[in-house]
């Protein structure tokens, strides 16, 4: 019995696209996921015994938002096998399909090794561009026709909108710019909540799709030509890292390096629903890639600094007097003393979104990932 999906004008034209590499850059609740799953579908059966790979950001969002969606877009006659620990689904026809996270640089490296007719990104705009140029060269399987498809929000000028909007390559790239109201399956009264919610360049942003850039930011000297980087050196005077807890919101370690007092902000982790046992194991990962140095925590949880502490690690409260660390973080722009490796997206989208309230010029908003 074959199932009616029921898509919306831009889904329909996004799935009928014949270009090679395709973006879906939405609105929040525009129906991206469910684009992706439909996609992944079509590639999967047309081309049987051909082997997909779904990425997400994290391991959570692979379980909470693309393997909660699969049981809508995957009928159940089609799967031959599902693995969580393998992270892989199995098709009747032969076909199967992958799931991998990338949130640090170990998992992005292992990327290196499949070979694959096709491949989906999902929140794509909170991974470093080494994530698409890696997949593209994995794009490899013999005999068959490969395409690639990113879906997820806007979150500043980064690596999508310079491969899919500045200069992207004719017929083979293609970008959709989708706003949240061209789901119709979205009730009147959601939308409505969201448009009274949202305002100017946010509303743009997350409610448009659009690519913009916010008045009133914090960091306006902020350049990504200028301050983020391909390389950093290979040693440094001291190595230091921030901590800023999380489990609903996402956690954060930083490593930066210091060299010649110029700062390099050199791998992040950022994730959510992480425990502290896991962000000691990051944390000890960082110190044996870039070596051992203090940890500067939020000081709002003592107790999971105290767990640092009996792991072994220097870790101590950071002062968290928002007014001169700005100060400091300004300085180091102005002076071309702050630079930020390609691979810390999280990063360079929050100096391209971290801006002050409208009502209030001297509180800073935390960005909405």
């Amino acid at each position: 019995m074959q199932r009616t999906i029921e898509l919306t004008s831009p889904q329909w034209e996004f799935f009928n696209n014949p270009a090679k590499f395709k973006a879906f850059i939405s609105g929040i609740g525009a129906g991206k996921t469910a684009i992706g799953w439909i996609l992944a579908m079509k590639e999967a059966t047309q081309q049987a015994g051909s082997r997909g790979l779904i990425v997400a950001p994290t391991y959570t969002l692979i379980k909470d938002v693309i393997w909660w969606e699969m049981d809508k877009w995957v009928p159940r006659q089609l799967i031959k096998e599902f693995s969580e620990n393998k992270k892989r689904l199995k098709l009747k026809n032969g076909s199967e399909i992958l799931f991998r996270s990338a949130d640090n640089p170990r998992h992005i490296e292992r990327l290196r090794g499949l070979s694959i007719a096709w491949f989906w990104i999902d929140e794509c705009t909170l991974l470093p561009k080494l994530v698409w140029d890696i997949l593209v060269g994995r794009l490899r399987q013999p005999g068959y026709s490969y395409k690639a498809w990113i879906t997820g929000t806007p979150k500043g000028f980064n690596w999508v909108y310079e491969l899919f909007i500045k200069d992207p390559i004719p017929d083979s790239y293609i970008l959709y710019g989708v706003p949240t109201k061209s789901n119709i399956f979205l009730s009147r009264e959601y939308i409505q909540s969201l448009e009274q919610q949202y305002k100017g360049q946010f509303a743009l942003q997350e409610l448009e799709g659009k690519f913009v850039k916010f008045e009133g930011l914090v960091y306006p000297g902020f350049d990504i030509k200028k301050h983020v980087v391909d390389a950093v050196p290979s040693e440094f005077d001291r190595v230091v890292y921030g901590v800023d807890w999380g489990f609903r919101n996402p956690a954060c370690i930083l490593a930066l390096g210091i060299k010649n007092d110029v700062a390099y902000i050199l791998q992040e982790y950022y994730a959510p629903k992480t425990t502290d046992d896991e962000l000691i194991e990051i944390a000890k990962q960082m110190q044996q890639k870039w070596g051992v140095g203090t940890f500067y925590c939020d000081p709002s949880e003592p107790a999971s600094i105290e767990k640092f502490v009996r792991a072994g690690i220097d870790a101590v409260k950071a002062n968290n007097e928002i007014t001169p660390g700005i100060k400091a973080v300004t300085s180091l722009l102005e002076s071309d003393r702050l630079y930020v490796h390609t691979s810390c997206q999280n990063t360079i989208n929050e100096f391209q979104m971290y801006r002050y309230d409208d009502n209030d010029k001297e509180t800073p908003l935390t960005p909405s990932y």
